[in-house]
């Protein structure tokens, strides 16, 4: 479970505490979230409080593009309703079907989404990560996200064939978004649930090193419109290769577009195409 991951990394590693316009923040590899004062303790939507563009009963729809040995793929499941991770297929799109991934959505719920009984100490927004048929919900997921006026972090799509996704840069901006700013992250503890033979196989827990630059603004034509966005150049580095992620921030959509290139060598495109 993916918060269980960034709650041993809580534990380990110890954490500052500072104030920051009048929000207390801890932080951890550079990554600011918030803390509770006395006033907010036992607060179920205190996460969720400072969320300008994550705001609770959203939902953010994508659609998904993924290229790999020269073909553009989907992705199958097994059944409706199974969430292990191994039980996938790729498609082509001509043979897409009701058991296909169409398009990806991230929820943000109230509260805690009953996360608190398994991990009292988080300190995220829950979102719900859904893959979608055409029509309906073929499975789901619980995960988080941060954000507040230091920084916006957000756990990728892992489900099925996304789980390369783990290898690759986490979506991160630093705010206020500036040119020319870098900043870094690690994640010590990659488990070998995520090992899978048609794209990596690894024995062990992996360590990865993550590096994130600002490089300017760009205008992007996006279902919404001409948008200007923040685009953050990353490189996630580990034992098992190399692989990149180009973000593009919006300040009233959040990550618009998001653009991998991932550790097997495929290719994969998010767009944001509509917010419910």
């Amino acid at each position: 479970m993916q918060f269980a991951k960034f709650l041993t990394l809580l534990a380990m590693v110890p954490a500052l505490s500072i104030s920051i316009q009048a929000q207390s923040y801890r932080q951890l590899d550079g990554l600011y979230y918030e803390t509770p004062d006395s006033a907010n303790i036992g607060n179920k939507d205190f996460y969720n409080m400072d969320n300008r563009v994550y705001i609770p009963g959203k939902e953010f729809i994508f659609s998904y593009l993924i290229i790999k040995n020269a073909d553009t793929l989907l992705i199958r499941i097994d059944s409706s309703g199974d969430t292990k991770t191994h039980n996938w297929t790729f498609v082509k799109k001509k043979d897409a079907d009701s058991l296909t991934i169409q398009k990806l959505g991230i929820k943000v719920l109230e509260g805690y989404g009953g996360l608190d009984q398994l991990f009292p100490d988080f300190s995220q927004t829950v979102i719900q990560q859904s893959y979608y048929s055409d029509s309906s919900i073929l499975f789901d997921g619980y995960t988080g996200l941060i954000e507040n006026d230091s920084n916006t972090w957000l756990h990728p799509f892992r489900g099925k064939y996304f789980s390369v996704l783990e290898f690759s840069p986490f979506p991160y901006i630093k705010l206020p978004a500036k040119k020319g700013s870098t900043w870094t992250w690690v994640l010590n503890d990659i488990s070998e649930r995520w090992s899978d033979k048609r794209i990596i196989d690894y024995s062990g827990k992996q360590h990865a090193n993550y590096t994130y630059r600002n490089t300017g603004f760009k205008n992007i034509l996006t279902p919404f419109g001409v948008k200007v966005c923040s685009v953050i150049e990353a490189t996630a580095m580990t034992s098992l290769g190399i692989s990149r992620l180009t973000s593009y921030y919006n300040e009233s959509h959040g990550f618009l577009l998001l653009e991998y290139r991932n550790i097997d060598g495929s290719l994969i495109e998010l767009l944001l195409t509509s917010v419910k």
